[in-house]
């Protein structure tokens, strides 16, 4: 006689032994190493048999609309590191998370299902979102401050009075042992510059304490009199216009009770117009 509970257990036994097993990973990437904002990037599986593969968007064009330039060939060259990272390195150095050149790995668990490759389709499908087919949605650009930076760099180099100003290497040791990053120097006057020209308000809050902190550490014992904050304000009004507009006030105004003007342009062009003109004072 059959024991069709018997057959439906070895059915579900055999099932199980043909499932491939293992832990999957996000990969996220950080193109600004100034906000570290994270982007899904792509997914890593490795199977219980050693097995390891990756899966990796095939564009970066949602995110150069993002950043407001082209991000495909460092993009390109980002999936190539992260491939031959995870490939190539022990699955133990990544059981806790790792980061390196701006890419994260973290852990996410178990997976299984019937190939790797339909493994990694569903994981990839659910949280690399901008592998997804969209609408062409126009979306606001901006400027970030390692974009700023870059900008007025480039345009005060042009100008021979003022393209000493900002010295190759602008990191700056205070007395509590930290460095930061201070642009501008010229004699005992400092200058930091900072983008709040960003979609999202908590990317412009961790913007806007970042400089904060720098400028509160210059403060307390450098070789600088003098320190100003150069701020790129938002080009347009964002979704979050109201509460971005009012961490600025914050910024400019807890400043301010610090001694330290904050100096302000809706564009980059306006911005190195403003520190030429800061430079002409000081001078």
């Amino acid at each position: 006689m059959i024991n069709i509970q018997e057959l439906l257990a070895a059915s579900k036994a055999k099932e199980n032994n043909q499932l491939v097993k293992g832990v999957w990973f996000l990969i996220q990437w950080s193109p600004d190493d100034y906000s570290q904002e994270r982007f899904n990037i792509g997914v890593a599986f490795s199977s219980e048999r050693g097995e390891k593969q990756v899966k990796f968007t095939k564009s970066f064009k949602e995110l150069s609309n993002w950043y407001g330039c082209n991000l495909t060939k460092q993009g390109d060259m980002v999936i190539k590191i992260a491939t031959h990272t995870f490939i190539g390195k022990s699955l133990d150095k990544f059981s806790s998370g790792f980061f390196e050149s701006g890419i994260h790995y973290v852990p996410m668990g178990m997976a299984q299902g019937e190939s790797i490759e339909k493994i990694m389709n569903v994981l990839f499908k659910d949280v690399v979102p901008m592998a997804q087919e969209k609408q062409n949605i126009a979306r606001a650009s901006y400027t970030t401050t390692r974009n700023i930076i870059t900008v007025v760099r480039e345009a005060i180099s042009k100008n021979s009075v003022l393209k000493d100003i900002m010295p190759e290497n602008p990191m700056v040791e205070t007395l509590s042992g930290i460095s930061v990053k201070v642009p501008i120097q010229f004699r005992s006057n400092a200058g930091t510059i900072v983008s709040a020209d960003y979609a999202t308000s908590d990317t412009v809050e961790n913007e806007l304490l970042r400089s904060f902190r720098d400028i509160d550490l210059i403060l307390n014992g450098n070789d600088f009199d003098n320190v100003n904050s150069f701020l790129l304000l938002p080009a347009s009004a964002k979704g979050e216009a109201k509460k971005i507009s009012n961490l600025i006030g914050d910024y400019t105004s807890s400043l301010k009770s610090k001694g330290v003007e904050t100096i302000s342009a809706h564009q980059p062009s306006s911005l190195v117009n403003k520190i030429d003109g800061w430079y002409k004072e000081v001078a």
